[in-house]
């Protein structure tokens, strides 16, 4: 079977996904990039929710639009007076800031290798906490996950 891959902007793939959402519809997209290690990585999937009702709360995966970066699919790192700080897991110094109005979706769902993660789980909520409070040394401990990985395709 033939497959061809077609490449358009960022913006005009999400203002699609927006108007799926804007009629109360899930989506599911395919997560480019590292700034979500070790949590999502590069070819994952997750699904998308409307926001419409739903608690933007701390440790949530939301995709929002920022000022600094455009559109990402980061966790929302803090909230405070009307405002949502977005970092990227992987990240340990760059933050961006948004508002509730410019959350476009929520990670509802997420499949690695076709296995569903779970997300809102205990031990994935716990996983999460750890993370925040190694903030510090992520940049380490990013460089032993990386290297691990690395030698675990390699054999």
């Amino acid at each position: 079977m033939d497959q061809r891959i077609i490449s358009f902007p960022n913006e005009l793939f999400f203002k699609e996904v927006k108007a799926l959402l804007d009629e109360g519809q899930y989506v599911r997209i395919t997560v480019k990039g590292r700034s979500m290690r070790p949590f999502l990585q590069d070819g994952d999937t997750v699904v998308l929710a409307p926001v419409d009702g739903r608690s933007i709360r701390w440790g949530t995966i939301v995709l929002a639009r920022t000022d600094l970066c455009g559109i990402v699919l980061h966790r929302v790192a803090w909230m405070r007076k009307g405002k949502i700080w977005l970092m990227g897991d992987a990240h340990f110094r760059q933050r961006e800031q948004t508002v509730k109005k410019d959350v476009l979706a929520i990670v509802v769902g997420a499949e690695k290798d076709g296995k569903k993660l779970k997300l809102d789980s205990f031990g994935s909520n716990c996983a999460v906490v750890l993370w925040f409070l190694l903030l510090p040394f992520r940049g380490y401990v990013l460089r032993v996950y990386d290297r691990l990985n690395q030698k675990k395709k390699k054999g």
